[in-house]
């Protein structure tokens, strides 16, 4: 069990934006992972209400189960690391959690075999170090939707939107707000929601 807390700056783009980035840094196509992001909250979206949210992030065959909580400036994460056999599990709301993520889930009335799997957002990734941080290259897919992504993940608030921001002036990119992935997600998924 793993608590962190991320600070992170996104920037949807376009395709030709993207292309322009990931040319500019010299990412190789070899070096993007694919990872799937399979969302999870109660039939009556009582996480999404209190603008939380709970993935399972699959990637090269390992599982994590994430608590995403809003902190001021930044997310506070909760991780648990799965079996193949245990994320099986939660999708058939079956899986007993660890005290702590049973602890982080109660805080919102929760428990995860209350949760439903509502889908899956896969994301082709690269990243890079980039000052004092590191920038990411995602290019998500979900829904019959396609959608490209800048995120910059900093360890100091006012370091990195000022980094973040320096970056996308470089690439003449209008800085626009930014849904999070899982947010987009449900929006597509529930446009009148």
């Amino acid at each position: 069990m793993v608590k962190e807390v991320e600070i992170e700056f996104k920037q949807l783009v376009t395709d030709k934006q993207f292309q322009e980035l990931v040319n500019h840094f010299t990412i190789d196509q070899d070096t993007f992972v694919e990872q799937h992001n399979h969302y999870l909250d109660t039939k009556e979206f009582l996480l999404k209400e209190k603008k939380c949210s709970v993935r399972i992030r699959e990637k090269a065959e390992t599982f994590t189960l994430t608590l995403k909580v809003p902190k001021e400036n930044a997310v506070e994460e909760t991780h648990q690391t799965l079996s193949k056999e245990d994320a099986e599990s939660v999708f058939n709301q079956q899986f007993t959690p660890t005290v702590e993520m049973i602890g982080a889930l109660s805080e919102f009335h929760v428990t995860l075999n209350d949760l439903y799997h509502f889908g899956t957002l896969s994301t082709e990734r690269a990243y890079i170090p980039f000052q004092d941080g590191v920038l990411f290259f995602d290019k998500s897919n979900y829904l019959g939707e396609t959608d490209y992504e800048l995120e910059y993940e900093a360890s100091d608030y006012q370091r990195g939107k000022e980094v973040f921001e320096n970056l996308l002036k470089q690439f003449n990119i209008i800085q626009t707000p930014t849904d999070t992935k899982v947010k987009r997600f449900f929006k597509k998924k529930f446009p009148t929601l």
